[in-house]
């Protein structure tokens, strides 16, 4: 992991995390006071750094503060980035000779839930089929990691999850729809679901005309660090796997939590079973009927 630190706004000092909040939109913040100020505002201040990730480096901006944690490149997202895309033995020949890397899985159509500053999904758009030429046929589909991607976060109050996620994508060279047509754009930026857990998935999706779309993979780093929001958490994963029973949640956690045991006690009686993959992933998929 590499975070080299490019341009700075009131010279922020961000490595760690300056509060915690519930997910919840009316949770109380340990923060409030302080963020809002005794003239109601805030003054965000940021860091846009240069992260490398599986030999391309990124630009991130993040922010010093956010009432949900949203606003860090977390460390679980290495590790799950390396699961997502492995490559098949000789990928890094393939890669050295100019020819298109092999990955050893298609992941299909991705959902990320806590995009936060959508360093993971950047990575993950750029051996994403939809912004290439190839069509992801039988023969071509595993020179791409995924076939499309959907971006997710917290419904915040101002909006700046969503913002800065769509700021980042702009600042790695990627455009909106309407200007995908651009010679240098490295592709589009995806669609973004502004989603509280907890509070009806297919609501939220119709806000972007995206409540049919069905997933074939959920991939999320790092986002159990409330024990408070992982009942909410658990009905937005019915809610997305009642819809495609065949979907498979890939989750990165590497934090020693003991509290963390309760989100596997959830989902277990939800009827889900989850596997250690090794290097804090896991796999979480429906127990069939």
């Amino acid at each position: 992991m590499v975070l080299t630190p490019t341009t700075k706004h009131e010279a922020a000092q961000i490595d760690a995390p300056l509060g915690l909040a519930s997910f919840f939109p009316d949770s109380d913040s340990e923060n409030d006071a302080d963020k809002n100020g005794s003239d109601g505002e805030f003054d965000q201040c940021f860091e846009t750094q240069t992260v490398e990730l599986r030999g391309e480096s990124l630009l991130i901006r993040q922010y010093a503060f956010h009432s949900h944690n949203a606003n860090r490149v977390w460390p679980g997202t290495f590790n799950l980035l390396n699961y997502l895309l492995e490559e098949k033995e000789g990928g890094g020949e393939s890669r050295s000779e100019g020819r298109p890397i092999t990955y050893k899985t298609n992941w299909g159509s991705v959902l990320e839930l806590g995009t936060a500053t959508g360093v993971l999904a950047i990575r993950l758009a750029m051996a994403c089929a939809s912004n290439s030429n190839l069509l992801p046929d039988e023969e071509k589909k595993l020179n791409f990691a995924c076939n499309d991607i959907v971006t997710s976060d917290v419904d915040d109050e101002y909006g700046e999850v969503q913002e800065n996620v769509r700021y980042n994508f702009e600042i790695n060279n990627f455009h909106s729809k309407a200007l995908e047509d651009e010679g240098d754009s490295s592709g589009g930026i995806p669609p973004h679901v502004t989603h509280t857990w907890g509070t009806g998935w297919r609501n939220s999706a119709t806000q972007c005309d995206l409540e049919n779309k069905k997933f074939d993979t959920i991939v999320a780093s790092d986002i159990l660090l409330y024990v408070s929001a992982y009942d909410a958490l658990v009905k937005t994963l019915l809610e997305l796997f009642s819809q495609e029973q065949d979907l498979v949640f890939v989750m990165s956690w590497n934090r020693r939590m003991k509290e963390s045991a309760k989100f596997f006690e959830l989902i277990e009686r939800a009827g889900f079973i989850w596997t250690h993959e090794g290097k804090c992933i896991y796999t979480i998929v429906k127990e069939r009927s």
